[in-house]
């Protein structure tokens, strides 16, 4: 066919053929627009959202242009979209498109056919297209989350899952997931890790997160996870199935062990170093040395002593003029001590950290005569001190990672609730649709209700991706705002257990840190109290917290207080609470590292402090710097 025939073909095609850029801009439109819809194509082409999108529609077509330009390009068909006429008449089309892409994948825009639909078709049929849309919304969202989703029937068969899950399991598609069990798809001893939690959750009715399992890889790799599974109920309260989800943790668990050891071999060090000493005499300039010095500096006792001229120019340039600039300091002024580490070269051309104290001995006449000092090789402990310092920072960005598997939890319950809710108006709605009292009026009000459910569901996603994107540089933030953010993450737990929060607010203030840390220190105390009141079960559980305002020769400070009534907390174990992989926890609920990261948090990145108060009544006291 020539190509002025395919382009005739495609312009006078009844069907309305479109054409957008990788922007979702319209590029191309075919004259059937103006058949079907009244519309010139002027007043089509260059268009983000056309003018023959219902008003009301506006919000569900740009969700929809915006996951599949944007998080999951791919081709549809089969969507039904209702699409106004230049007269205001409403008609309903049936929608396929195709992305294309170019030789880089880049996506380049999509192309695709809109067929009016006739006026006989079933409201019925609108319905289940329309679902379908809702379903690739729900679906993109699922599939951009960092965890591993799946859910089953009560069966213990899966139903579907998420990409990373698929991956996991070392399976492409879900056809090759929906239907089969654990001992089907898993080696035996993940399958019996997977049954195990199904188990207790079927049994029990309630949720469980936070365990920590070891499952295997295909090729024999261990690997630590976080695991959160939950009874999925219909609105009757009946279990139909199980929502499973769980994070890797298997570098956070080695960075652990990591620290665990460094910590081990930087006491050993400090034990076991060996320390020289050092005189210098005033008068003649001279130097003497022990035999550890002699080696320290890399020369055998037997060897030639080594003069002041030998000793500076062992010490690397740019630490030597430092060090002669504090040896006169000390000298000049009596109350100044000398403390000084610096970088030598051994004898041997070997590198060396040394640490040097020392102080300065004066005559009957108040003159300095001689200055006697201690010396040690820290190379070591040195290192293994900025060693240590980097893994706790590493440390505490992926403690998040842990505070993921609780986060999750209150993600999936504030999901129960609206997949409840949308279960219950299809459910409604084809009971209006089977004794023919669903109109027009009530379909869109349907409607209007899927797509407020789903904007709940996708703006609950926003709050957990904005809590583990990385930690930007110190600001002012005001505290009381980001409480309310947490109470909001939490709202779905906090209600599950019945507690009430009382908070009691001063005046406005600002303090210096960063959104995501001060919101890590409040989920930390309130998830500890929520946990208390959880697992002692109290009956009417309370959390309060103040805020106050104190200042002090124009400095102002703001002290948060954190308390509950859930039964206080122990003496011997109030000694220990804030000391690195303690925990009061069952061993299945957390690593302990909870409130020792809050602390460094506080003192290391806020110049603040976190104390526990008063143990009988969980009173935590946070005290930092502020701004009014």
């Amino acid at each position: 066919m020539h190509e002025i025939d395919f382009k005739d073909l495609v312009e006078n095609s009844d069907d309305i053929i479109w054409q957008t850029d990788a922007e979702g801009r319209i590029t191309y439109i075919n004259r059937a627009v103006e058949r079907e819809l009244g519309y010139k194509r002027e007043e089509i082409l260059g268009a983000l959202i056309p003018p023959y999108i219902p008003k009301k529609e506006k919000v569900g077509f740009e969700k929809i242009s915006y996951y599949l330009r944007k998080v999951s390009p791919r081709s549809f068909e089969g969507l039904i979209q209702p699409r106004q006429h230049k007269d205001g008449r409403i008609l309903f089309f049936e929608m396929r498109g195709k992305p294309f892409f170019d030789k880089n994948g880049k996506l380049l825009g999509y192309r695709g056919i809109n067929r009016k639909l006739p006026y006989g078709i079933t409201t019925k049929k609108i319905l289940n297209k329309q679902i379908i849309a809702e379903h690739l919304i729900l679906e993109s969202i699922v599939n951009t989350l960092p965890i591993r989703i799946f859910w089953k029937d009560k069966y213990f068969r899966y139903l579907g899952a998420n990409r990373l899950f698929l991956q996991d399991i070392g399976i492409n598609t879900l056809e090759e997931l929906i239907g089969k069990d654990d001992y089907t798809l898993l080696k035996s001893e993940n399958a019996e890790v997977c049954r195990r939690g199904d188990l207790q959750t079927l049994h029990t009715g309630r949720d469980i997160y936070g365990i920590e399992e070891v499952i295997y890889t295909n090729d024999g790799n261990k690997i630590y996870i976080s695991l959160y599974k939950t009874p999925l109920k219909d609105k009757f309260g009946n279990i139909f199935g199980i929502l499973g989800a769980y994070i890797d943790i298997t570098k956070l668990k080695e960075q652990e062990i990591q620290l665990k050891e460094n910590t081990y071999r930087l006491k050993e060090a400090q034990q076991m170093a060996k320390v020289g000493y050092w005189d210098f005499n005033l008068s003649d300039q001279t130097i003497q040395f022990c035999i550890e010095t002699y080696r320290i500096f890399g020369y055998a006792p037997s060897e030639k002593s080594i003069t002041l001229k030998t000793f500076l120019r062992h010490i690397i340039p740019e630490d030597r003029d430092t060090l002669l600039q504090k040896v006169k300091k000390t000298i000049e002024n009596r109350d100044i001590e000398y403390d000084n580490i610096f970088k030598i070269i051994k004898k041997d051309r070997t590198e060396a950290i040394l640490h040097s104290r020392a102080r300065v001995i004066y005559d009957e006449g108040d003159k300095p005569i001689q200055i006697r000092g201690m010396i040690q090789d820290i190379t070591e402990s040195y290192k293994l001190q900025k060693e240590n310092e980097e893994k706790q920072a590493l440390l505490m960005h992926q403690t998040r990672l842990a505070q993921m598997g609780q986060l999750l939890n209150n993600i999936a319950h504030q999901w129960k609730q609206p997949l409840a809710e949308l279960n219950a108006l299809i459910l409604d709605m084809d009971t209006d649709f089977s004794q023919n009292k669903l109109t027009k009026e009530s379909f869109n009000c349907y409607f209007e209700q899927f797509e407020k459910i789903t904007e709940f569901m996708g703006d609950t996603i926003k709050s957990f991706q904005e809590y583990t994107a990385p930690s930007k540089e110190l600001t002012l933030i005001e505290p009381i705002k980001v409480l309310d953010e947490a109470l909001i993450m939490l709202r779905s737990r906090i209600k599950e257990i019945g507690a009430n929060v009382n908070i009691k607010r001063s005046n406005n203030v600002k303090i210096v840190g960063t959104r995501q840390d001060i919101l890590h220190l409040f989920l930390v105390l309130i998830n500890n109290s929520l946990d208390a009141f959880y697992y002692r079960k109290i009956q009417y559980p309370k959390i309060d917290i103040t805020f106050k305002i104190f200042t002090e020769e124009d400095i102002h400070r703001c002290e948060i207080s954190v308390s509950d009534n859930a039964g206080g907390i122990e003496p011997h174990i109030a000694k220990q609470i804030f000391d690195p992989y303690f925990t009061t926890k069952f061993r299945e609920k957390g690593r302990g590292i909870g409130l020792y990261i809050a602390k460094m948090i506080v003192e290391n990145r806020m110049q603040g402090s976190l104390k526990l108060i008063d143990a009988r009544k969980s009173l935590f006291k946070i005290d930092l710097k502020g701004v009014i």
